[in-house]
């Protein structure tokens, strides 16, 4: 990571300690957990009919898996078991028994998919994407 072009981060980087990016324990193990908690990693809120929600800081291991298996063939409880990935356990109902509907929903999974994978598109332009998709299919 580069200096801060601040002079007060500056002297706080120049003093601060150098991390060791390879945790190793007594045993000489390197110790993954450990790496990992040691990154930088901040979760994305979002607010979803009134709620705030923190998505995981970066897509989950489960959401790849299921989405790959999800192209072989249509698993109802797999888009289930990736939306309570991504969002928290019932929500869909929570969500739909609330008003959601069909558009709204495929505008937040879109959103948090591309957010998850490095994205930095707004709700709004996401929407805007998926309508000239949608605009481009039916000619």
């Amino acid at each position: 990571m580069g200096k801060s072009g601040n002079p007060a981060k500056r002297a706080e980087q120049d003093t601060a300690p150098e991390y060791d990016p390879t945790p190793v324990d007594a045993d000489g193990v390197e110790d993954f957990d450990a790496f990992w908690r040691a990154q930088d990693r901040e979760h994305i809120t979002i607010r979803v009919m009134g709620e705030n929600i923190d998505l995981p800081p970066a897509m989950p291991l489960e959401v790849e898996l299921l989405a790959k298996r999800m192209q072989r063939r249509s698993d109802p409880k797999a888009v289930r078991r990736m939306i309570a990935a991504l969002f928290g356990e019932d929500r869909t109902t929570k969500w739909a028994e609330g008003g959601m509907d069909a558009e709204q929903f495929q505008v937040l999974l879109a959103y948090t998919m591309q957010r998850l994978n490095g994205g930095t598109m707004s709700m709004a332009e996401v929407a805007e994407r998926l309508r000239e998709r949608e605009a481009v299919g039916e000619a």
